[in-house]
């Protein structure tokens, strides 16, 4: 009973922090174009075809950060896409956090400019909306400290979403 409860708070607070994200994002969203569909994924490494569009095969890469319920920030990963991105210059990051059941959200920030930031998100959340979403921002700020770590705040995106703050 304990087991089927978890499962049914886990899968109500998925749908409401989904919808919550979803709501704050724009109330007047109009439906995605055929660019910003939401496919399915099996693996549980970034898929390619999380890769943004446009993003070049050489794009210097920051590495791949994976997060387990709060631990493995790569913080030396984080710092190299802040620089690139305020030198101006092409960089790759991929983060790849999960849930409290285990699965992996991969998020991939590809930083073309200071004005052009691509993120793709490669959900394989089995209690929450999984796909792959994409979007790209026209700014990319620091996130306020966290626990002694940094993460990033996107903004102005057209896509899937308008904000989204990764910690």
């Amino acid at each position: 009973m304990a087991f089927f409860l978890h499962r049914a708070f886990g899968l109500l607070l998925g749908g409401t922090l989904a919808t919550l994200t979803v709501s704050c994002a724009s109330s007047k969203r109009p439906m995605p174009s055929s660019d910003e569909a939401v496919s399915s994924t099996s693996s549980t490494r970034p898929s390619s075809e999380a890769k943004p569009a446009g993003s070049a095969e050489t794009a210097p890469s920051c590495g791949h950060e994976v997060q387990v319920h709060g631990r493995g920030i790569n913080d030396s990963a984080r710092d190299c896409l802040w620089d690139a991105y305020q030198a101006g210059r092409e960089a790759d990051l991929a983060m790849t956090m999960h849930t409290v059941e285990g699965d992996p959200i991969t998020y991939t920030l590809h930083v073309r400019s200071k004005t052009a930031i691509d993120f793709v998100e490669d959900n394989k959340d089995s209690f929450g909306s999984p796909g792959i979403r994409r979007s790209t921002c026209s700014g990319l700020e620091r996130g306020a400290e966290m626990n002694g770590h940094r993460g990033f705040r996107l903004q102005g995106c057209q896509g899937t979403v308008k904000t989204f703050e990764l910690r």
